[in-house]
């Protein structure tokens, strides 16, 4: 054997890692949309929460309103 026969095919080798890297890049995708879609269902829950929440209060008139500020609470004093 010659050096050259036992040194590995560059092309080969490249067209590997090519193939690693297109599996990894698959592999990204498919847990970003499935992360992607977890995440906009949990948004959708909480908006459909909050909606309800507000249907409640616009149908009870006799609950106590108060103002953005008081929910916030106090501002914090200044120095």
């Amino acid at each position: 054997m010659t050096a050259t026969n036992d040194a590995p095919d560059p092309v080969a080798a490249a067209e590997e890692r090519w193939q690693r890297l297109q599996g990894r890049f698959e592999a990204v995708g498919v847990r970003m949309r499935t992360e992607t879609g977890s995440a906009l269902a949990a948004m959708d829950a909480c908006l459909d929460g909050l909606e309800a929440v507000r249907r409640h209060l616009a149908d009870h008139p006799g609950l106590p309103r108060t103002s953005s500020a008081s929910v916030a609470g106090p501002a914090p004093a200044r120095r």
